[in-house]
């Protein structure tokens, strides 16, 4: 880069960092200054909003498992494994998480707000660890790895030990 614009873009980068906090604190304010804010979706329409989101969150998990399973990486192999399986786990909780959302009937056992909220947990601390292990694993080879069944079961496993 030429001296000029690199020097350009750090004095237009200061404003810029500047309206990005000033937008990420904003939700703060408001809920410090207790504003009451209208209300986008109605409350009698928030369940059917919440399960179309999560449809869709399922579906995309679901869709990361298939493409990242049947894709061979011939250079990251066990890591690309790791990750579809474990996408495959996010899907599955993503599902009981919204299949045991209070204002949903009872599914398998009485639906309660701490059941609902330990299974989307589960899914995002699944979803970071994948992402974690898929950047920190070396480039494997797949003669050196476990086979690909082993990390289908385990991550069925997992949702089968959590669920």
């Amino acid at each position: 880069m030429t001296p000029g614009l690199s020097s350009s873009l750090r004095w237009n980068g200061i404003p810029l960092a500047g309206l990005l906090l000033a937008l990420l604190l904003f939700p703060v304010a408001v809920w410090l200054l207790g504003i009451e804010l209208p209300r986008i979706i109605p409350r009698e329409h928030l369940t059917a909003f919440h399960t179309g989101a999560e449809l869709f969150a399922i579906v995309v998990a679901f869709l990361v498992f298939a493409v990242g399973y049947h894709v061979i990486d011939r250079r990251r192999v066990a890591a690309s494994l790791l990750l579809a399986c474990a996408f495959l786990a996010v899907a599955l909780l993503d599902f009981l998480h919204m299949m045991t959302y209070p204002a949903m009937p009872d599914f398998i056992t009485p639906n309660s707000p701490q059941q609902t909220i330990f299974f989307w947990l589960a899914a995002r601390l699944v979803a970071a660890g994948a992402l974690f292990a898929y950047v920190a694993l070396h480039m494997v080879s797949h003669q050196n790895g476990p086979p690909r069944r082993f990390y289908l079961f385990a991550s069925l496993g997992l949702v089968a030990v959590l669920g």
